[in-house]
């Protein structure tokens, strides 16, 4: 077994991980002609703020888990298993599953900004298209990952 100080600064860096915020934005845009999954696009549908967890390995990988096998669709047929009705639908049910308490997220206007974000999270869908994402590290200020939900969990998964 290491020293006493080791030892101390191994349970601190573990209590800083379950204490601590990673705060982040989940945004759902449109896949747009000309527009890359490495940029920021111009118009958001929906973003959702997000108190804890937005590293990464955390929430991101958690929602790609939850896309995983989504379609976006324009009308409902009698399959609605995995399916949304456009991408405020998605982003409706995105909400659904991971909203179970007060606090840690919340629905807010796309324009709203904030000094302390750390990860800003996309979700890239259309009608009839292939749901992609892309996260950017706010401080930085680059995009960190592009890809499909699978590849993000093959990416970060720490599972």
């Amino acid at each position: 077994m290491g020293s006493t100080q080791e030892m101390e600064d191994l349970l601190l860096t573990e209590l800083k991980k379950i204490i601590m915020s990673t705060r982040a934005q989940v945004r759902f845009a449109t896949r747009e002609e000309g527009v890359s999954f490495s940029e920021h696009p111009e118009r958001v549908e929906v973003q959702v703020y997000k108190h804890y967890d937005g590293y990464p390995s955390g929430h991101p990988t958690d929602l790609a888990k939850f896309l995983k096998g989504f379609s976006i669709v324009n009308g409902l047929g009698m399959d609605t298993h995995r399916m949304a009705n456009g991408l405020g639908c998605l982003a409706a049910q995105y909400i659904s599953a991971f909203k179970n308490d007060a606090g840690d997220i919340y629905v807010e206007n796309p324009d709203t900004q904030h000094g302390d974000i750390e990860y800003v999270t996309y979700v890239w869908g259309d009608d009839g298209k292939s749901i992609w994402m892309s996260i950017f590290d706010t401080y930085e200020k680059k995009c960190i990952f592009v890809g499909k939900p699978q590849e993000l969990i093959d990416k970060y998964d720490e599972n």
